[in-house]
């Protein structure tokens, strides 16, 4: 999952890595990865979706809430 999103992202196709994001996470919650969250993110910046930026990061795990990836991503997400 991880690396079709990276593949969407680098082809632009931020939308397909949105819908990919929504089908893993109701499918898998619990396995939310950091590879994952941050293509996801980079996804909702590039199409300047904060409101959606903001419900992916109500589901990181706490656990990465405080990866310094995820947070660059955060500050991407709210400069754009």
């Amino acid at each position: 999952t991880a690396n079709q999103m990276k593949n969407f992202n680098d082809q632009k196709q931020f939308h397909k890595t949105l819908q990919l994001f929504d089908t893993y996470k109701n499918d898998t919650p619990a396995q939310l990865t950091t590879i994952i969250i941050l293509q996801t993110l980079k996804a909702c910046s590039r199409t300047r979706d904060l409101q959606r930026g903001e419900d992916v990061y109500r589901l990181v795990p706490s656990r990465l809430r405080d990866n310094p990836y995820i947070v660059t991503s955060l500050i991407h997400l709210y400069s754009e």
